[in-house]
């Protein structure tokens, strides 16, 4: 396809955003992180927050159908989306046309009937995302480290997300790898995730020791480009009523380092 240079003038300043300044619509997105860091309960409140038009680390967001797939926690899942959607000052019954939840639907299929079954559902729902929770389980991956098996896995998810449509966006939980010299991290496994992705966020917990529950987290990008965020959030969780039944929580963001653009 031959492109007109002049055609540069006429695109937009910026991406259409999903969630403004943050992950554009239509990107493949990764966040990593090590096992009970939080990484579902920071998708679950990004998903609750596309589902009902809500702000998401203080930042608006465009509403749309939300497709979440759950493989990884079980009925813990109910009790995050409990206790987000009390944060966030909205009954079940407002957010539940637009969020579309399968929990423990995809094990017992096989390779073929998992992405079959994502596809359908994609082309039905025309979600604006799309949320794999973890993508090891949900996707049946048998060795991580094969870049030739996470190739496969990937051409397949750009197949669901076709379905989904244009304006969709994947948001795909990997586990991360932390150096145990430089503390640096990154996606486990296959290097062909990250060098497939839009955009990769590592999340973690900040310090050492023994985390709090509902202590701070840091989301710091890993791969960016000009529809994601570059630099790093610290995200502050507010609890109200903690360990009661009426226990409500909110995420908020502020600045822990900001990469000029």
């Amino acid at each position: 396809m031959q492109i007109d240079l002049t055609s540069v003038d006429s695109l937009p300043v910026e991406p259409t955003w999903l969630i403004h300044r943050t992950l554009a619509t239509g990107y493949l997105a990764i966040l990593a992180g090590t096992p009970g860091v939080g990484k579902s309960y920071f998708s679950y409140a990004m998903a609750l927050a596309v589902a009902g038009g809500a702000m998401f680390l203080d930042r608006p967001v465009k509403q749309g159908r939300v497709l979440y797939f759950d493989e990884e926690n079980g009925e813990d899942a109910q009790h995050y989306v409990r206790e987000l959607l009390r944060g966030m000052d909205r009954p079940a019954s407002e957010i539940a046309p637009s969020f579309n939840w399968y929990l423990d639907e995809l094990g017992a299929l096989s390779l073929e009937g998992r992405y079959e079954k994502m596809r359908s559902i994609a082309a039905a729902l025309k979600p604006r995302l799309i949320v794999i929770d973890t993508a090891t389980k949900a996707l049946g991956i048998i060795d991580e480290n094969d870049n030739a098996e996470a190739l496969r896995h990937i051409e397949y998810l750009g197949q669901v997300r076709r379905a989904a449509g244009p304006l969709c966006t994947l948001f795909i939980l990997k586990h991360a790898r932390v150096d145990p010299i430089s503390g640096d991290r990154d996606i486990r496994g296959a290097k062909a995730w990250k060098g497939s992705c839009n955009a990769a966020w590592a999340l973690y917990r900040p310090g050492r020791g023994r985390p709090k529950p509902y202590g701070p987290t840091i989301l710091e990008a890993m791969k960016a480009r000009v529809g994601s965020f570059k630099g790093a959030l610290d995200i502050l969780p507010t609890v109200r009523g903690y360990s009661t039944p009426q226990q409500s929580v909110t995420l908020s963001a502020s600045i822990h380092r900001e990469v000029a653009e």
